[in-house]
């Protein structure tokens, strides 16, 4: 049984990881992977939503997406090969890049994540993506179910409670968007998440 938007959108992933590589001067993918992490991770506590529809698992290095890969890999910017800890890796560029073609409210989030993580090394958000309850509670190599933290850890507590929650995260009423809706943030799919589990 397939379900509608059961695909990551890999365009939509790029517009966000421009937005965050704009406010360096450049990132390697390991940071990328985790900063896009952290923003599906902090949507999620402050909103009951996700910012992408993107896939996570479990990997050695803590989180790691397909989808964030395959948006890197198409993104036109300007890219150095360097070698890093022995093996070779890409440097992506932010020479050019003014930010992603996102909704103001997704821009505001994604500048609220990078307040919050820029001061932390890209190893911290590596071991932080490894305790988190998804990483814990997914075996490894396998889709993590979004909707399943969402009712297991964050339904059942006040939102103040939750980890990664911001007093400061940008208001839903102060954008002209339909509240319901949340704009163009993505509603958490227990569809979505319990067939990309099982097509494992």
């Amino acid at each position: 049984m397939s379900f509608q938007n059961s695909q990551p959108d890999v365009d939509e992933v790029r517009e966000v990881l421009k937005e965050f590589l704009s406010k360096y001067k450049y990132l390697y993918e390991i940071r990328l992977q985790k900063l896009v992490y952290e923003a599906e991770l902090y949507t999620l506590a402050n909103y009951d939503a996700r910012l992408t529809t993107a896939e996570f698992k479990p990997y050695i290095y803590g989180t790691f997406s397909e989808t964030v890969r395959k948006a890197l890999n198409s993104m036109d910017v300007e890219k150095e090969v360097v070698t890093r800890d022995g093996e070779k890796t890409k440097k992506y560029l932010s020479y050019g890049v003014s930010g992603g073609n996102l909704s103001d409210l997704k821009k505001d989030i994604i500048s609220s994540v990078h307040t919050r993580t820029k001061r932390t090394s890209t190893s911290e958000l590596a071991s932080d993506s490894k305790d988190s309850w998804l990483y814990q509670n997914q075996e490894f190599g396998e889709p993590m179910n979004f909707y399943e933290y969402w009712k297991s850890e964050l339904k059942r507590v006040e939102t103040e409670e939750r980890d990664r929650y911001d007093p400061n995260a940008p208001e839903l009423s102060e954008y002209d968007i339909d509240d319901e809706r949340k704009s163009d943030l993505h509603p958490i799919d227990k569809q979505n998440d319990t067939e990309r589990a099982a097509s494992v």
